[in-house]
C-alpha cells in the first residue's frame, strides 16, 4: 500500500516521497506507486534508456554519472533520500544519466504516464512539480557555478560540506 511505503514521521515538508505519498492518497490520486528495493551495485537506470519512472529515493543513496565519452564515466551528482531521481529523461524521454545504488536503498517509483495525467486533472500538482524541478535547476546551476571557481581541494571540501548539509539537514551534525 502507499501508506507502508514512507517509514519516516517527521519529514521534511519537501520530502518527495511524502508528498507523493499524499498525492496517492488525495481524493481522485489515480497515481499508482510503487516501492522498490535496489542493491548497493545495482543500477536502477541506465543512459540511454527509456523514460517509463520518475524515481523518489526514500532510503539509501545513489551515484549519477554519465558517459563523458567512450569508456569514460563522469560522476556528476550523487542524490539521498527524499530526493528525486531521472528528471534529466523529461528532455528526450530517454535518460541522459545513470543511477546505481551506493548501499542498500529503496525507491519509489513513480509511472511518468500516470504523473501526466494527474496534471491534468490536478494542477496544483503540476504547480508544485514545477517548483521542484525549478529548485532541483538552480541547485545545480549554484553547484556548477560554484564548481567552475574553485581549485581541487576547495572542490573536494565543497563536496564534503555539501554531503554533509544534505546527511544532517536543518544544521545537525553528520559524521562523515
Amino acid at each position: 500500500t502507499v501508506g507502508s511505503m514512507v517509514r519516516a514521521t517527521n519529514c521534511d515538508p519537501g520530502c518527495v516521497p511524502c508528498l507523493l505519498a499524499r498525492l496517492a492518497r488525495s481524493p481522485g490520486g489515480k497515481l499508482e506507486l510503487v516501492s522498490r528495493e535496489v542493491a548497493a551495485g545495482q543500477w536502477l537506470f541506465r543512459e540511454g534508456e527509456p523514460l517509463h519512472f520518475l524515481y523518489a529515493v526514500q532510503q539509501g543513496a545513489f551515484r549519477v554519472s554519465a558517459s563523458a565519452r567512450e569508456e569514460v564515466e563522469q560522476v556528476t551528482a550523487f542524490r539521498r533520500s527524499g530526493e528525486l531521481l531521472g528528471l534529466d529523461a523529461l528532455a528526450e524521454d530517454r535518460h541522459a544519466t545513470s543511477a546505481m545504488a551506493l548501499e542498500h536503498s529503496s525507491v519509489v517509483s513513480v509511472p511518468y504516464a500516470g504523473l501526466r495525467e494527474v496534471f491534468e486533472t490536478q494542477p496544483g500538482v503540476a504547480e508544485a512539480f514545477w517548483k521542484l524541478l525549478s529548485r532541483e535547476l538552480v541547485r545545480d546551476k549554484k553547484r556548477l557555478l560554484l564548481l567552475g571557481s574553485l581549485n581541487a581541494e576547495e572542490r573536494v571540501a565543497a563536496f564534503l560540506l555539501n554531503l554533509a548539509a544534505q546527511v544532517a539537514p536543518g544544521g545537525g551534525e553528520a559524521d562523515l
